[in-house]
């Protein structure tokens, strides 16, 4: 049985509010250009900084991670397509910061991945990774670590890797796999917005 995108999401969040063990941390959508994973994304983010206020007793923190100034810019126009609430929800605050912080205290933020390290510093609850074909292994894995021991998690929205620096996608897809054929747990859960080599279940 495949999961969905909402079903995990769904699930997540309910054991974690409900003080449940989680048996995954990191949950990664695989799909098509122009299938919205973005738009998925964004809204997660936002929708984390509403149900989750505090976050171990202090307020809650969501890094969003991208490779490049476009792929930051196309995640900003999502969130204020569907959140234009500047202002009253939360604000903005541009370079330097590449900042959201929100009215009732979290606070949402732009993380660079060019440089890898800067995933290493600072206090995280949440790490979302925008285009994580694009990035190599070591980001996902300094991001995965970051909220491995506190219970947070990590969402990955990317394409199908067509290059070798995306190989480590690779390399989880096939283990999740396995894992799921022998019903053993893996921390990294796979859902698909495209019909795929691997998997023909389409899912939303």
């Amino acid at each position: 049985h495949l999961m969905t995108w909402d079903m995990y999401r769904q699930r997540w969040m309910q054991e974690k509010k409900e003080g449940r063990d989680r048996d995954f941390f990191g949950l990664f959508m695989i799909s098509d250009r122009g299938a919205g994973k973005t738009h998925f994304l964004s809204v997660l983010g936002v929708t984390l900084q509403v149900e989750f206020q505090e976050f171990d007793g202090s307020s809650s923190i969501t890094w969003l991670v991208s490779s490049a100034h476009t792929d930051r810019d196309e995640l900003d126009r999502e969130i204020k397509d569907n959140f234009p609430f500047d202002g009253l929800w939360y604000t903005y605050a541009g370079y330097p910061k590449f900042q959201y912080r929100f009215t009732h205290g979290p606070t949402m933020k732009h993380i660079s991945a060019v440089k890898a390290d800067s995933l290493k510093k600072g206090r995280v609850d949440f790490v979302l990774v925008n285009e994580p074909q694009k990035m190599a292994k070591r980001v996902p894995a300094f991001g995965l670590g970051r909220i491995k021991y506190k219970g947070g998690l990590a969402v990955f929205a990317g394409n199908p890797p067509t290059e070798q620096k995306g190989k480590w996608i690779l390399d989880w897809e096939e283990k999740y796999l396995e894992r799921r054929e022998t019903a053993k747990p893996y921390p990294v859960r796979f859902v698909y917005l495209i019909k795929h080599r691997d998997n023909p279940d389409f899912t939303m």
